[in-house]
């Protein structure tokens, strides 16, 4: 009987375990996602020399992820430019809901012909 009840109480803490473990794998994709969309991201931004609203419509329709940037004027040669990139994770069990996986590169104007 306490056998019994032993392997019941590790299922209790095993189960939870498994969840938190499955949402950091995923948070971890998601992640190393948002950084291969970011080097193709900051490739075409060197080459046009600013944010283009259809960047941001193609990046949030091929990828499923948002882009932002403060300014979307067009820079002159050597000046840097900040973007953000986010994507949500629904998760099992960390937050009970959406996960806020956000990275910010800084692009450099100029540096690919």
């Amino acid at each position: 009987m306490a056998s019994n009840l032993s392997h019941i109480l590790g299922l209790f803490l095993i189960i939870p375990f498994i969840l938190f473990s499955t949402d950091l794998i995923g948070i971890q994709e998601t992640y190393t996602e948002l950084e291969n969309i970011a080097t193709q991201v900051s490739f075409k931004i060197q080459k046009a020399g600013y944010v283009s609203q259809e960047l941001i419509e193609e990046t949030n329709k091929l990828f499923h992820a948002h882009l932002e940037c403060d300014t979307n004027s067009k820079h002159e040669f050597s000046e840097m430019i900040d973007f953000y990139l986010y994507k949500y994770y629904v998760g099992n069990f960390i937050n009970g809901g959406q996960t806020l996986v956000k990275i910010k590169r800084t692009v450099l104007i100029g540096y690919i012909d």
